[in-house]
């Protein structure tokens, strides 16, 4: 019986106290990052997809969000105010690649980091992918509709990944087509250059081929999947004599806004986005989502999750606070009937003006908006 015993039940109790140490030395690690955490400042990853005016600013915001709540990236402020909290924030920009953003998504999932914070659609795809096993907590904004990205956000507020919640701002492609039309009723074929690539600008368009069928408009497309390329898909639909080219929700785009502008200028065409930040490039209009309000709602957000309440727990936002840009400067150089009405300048947030001798500024605000109207004069004056 000794034998037997000896021969069938030792070695399996061998095999599972073997288990146990290399589970326990295993966790050791884990353990004592655990430990050693408590008594180190929280560590934040922001990754932005590229290097945009909107993007910048947004994540200027959800620093200055963070700080709001009492979560500073300055150790000094941290110990002067007995209130605020030091963080180590991280910062990491893809510049466009999307190679690039899936192996910062990678790094940063595997970096121990307590809490990563991503603006734009693409961003939130490459991280979410990357962090089913890890599930580090995850904070997403400047995503378009997040329903759509596969990342397992559904339509209810609290339907989300218990680790992951943000905030989508949808760029309003229809109400830039209405625009559009009130400035030139005799609007017909508008050109618009877009990566398929792209969950967010597939969004975006979709939303624009119902609007110009809707309007009367005829829409023209060209694919472009990178930058190098739009300059190429430009040329191509200002070649078919189109009226002006739309940029809506295309990170590519976006990126290469200063080469479509240029071409639509020598062709005396307009440009017209639903993305704030081009006009002062020399786009006739923009109208969309103030993304800096969104980064700082981005960051508030972000700074409830460091507080130690659950992702879990917090229902996903959509936000798309507005903004509205006229830059007065490109109507004379446009072929066309082409022209502000008084209404569309009255809603105006900044009205940019070359002509204007000084910055004009009055104390009236929209609802909802947290700026003052405002009408400046040169181009390259940020409007306060």
């Amino acid at each position: 019986m000794g034998i037997w015993l000896w021969r069938h039940i030792v070695p399996g109790l061998s095999a599972i106290g073997l288990a146990a140490i290399v589970l326990l030395i295993s966790d050791l690690p884990r353990r004592s990052s655990s430990e050693t955490s408590k008594s180190q400042p929280p560590q934040v990853v922001m990754l932005q997809m590229s290097s945009q005016s909107i993007m910048d600013e947004a994540a200027v915001q959800v620093i200055a969000g963070l700080a709001e709540a009492g979560f500073v990236t300055d150790q000094k402020s941290a110990d002067q105010g007995s209130k605020n909290k030091a963080i180590v924030l991280k910062r990491l920009n893809a510049e466009n690649d999307m190679a690039t953003a899936n192996a910062m998504a990678t790094e940063v999932v595997g970096g121990r980091y307590d809490l990563i914070i991503t603006l734009s659609t693409p961003c939130l795809q490459a991280v979410a992918n990357a962090n089913k096993r890890d599930q580090v907590r995850h904070v997403f904004g400047l995503v378009s509709d997040p329903t759509v990205a596969g990342v397992g956000v559904g339509s209810g507020p609290m339907d989300h990944p218990p680790y992951m919640v943000g905030i989508g701002t949808l760029p309003p492609a229809e109400k830039s087509f209405e625009i559009a039309k009130q400035i030139n009723p005799a609007l017909k074929r508008v050109g618009v250059v877009w990566n398929p690539a792209e969950v967010n600008s597939e969004i975006a368009t979709k939303v624009a081929r119902t609007t110009c069928q809707k309007l009367g408009i005829e829409l023209l497309e060209a694919n472009a999947e990178n930058t190098a390329s739009v300059r190429e898909a430009a040329v191509s639909l200002i070649a078919r004599e189109i009226d002006a080219l739309w940029i809506g929700g295309d990170i590519t785009a976006l990126s290469a806004a200063d080469v479509l502008i240029q071409l639509a200028n020598q062709a005396h065409i307009p440009v017209f986005t639903c993305m704030p930040g081009n006009a002062a490039k020399g786009a006739l209009f923009d109208v969309g989502a103030n993304y800096s309000v969104v980064g700082h709602q981005v960051g508030k957000l972000a700074a409830r999750v460091l507080a130690g309440e659950e992702p879990a727990g917090i229902p996903w936002e959509v936000a798309i606070p507005p903004k509205l840009f006229l830059n007065k400067g490109v109507i004379g150089n446009l072929k066309g009937e082409w022209k502000f009405p008084k209404q569309l300048v009255d809603q105006a947030d900044v009205i940019i003006d070359p002509a204007a001798q000084v910055p004009l500024k009055t104390t009236s605000t929209r609802p909802g908006y947290s700026r003052p109207v405002c009408g400046v004069g040169f181009i390259d004056q940020v409007c306060g």
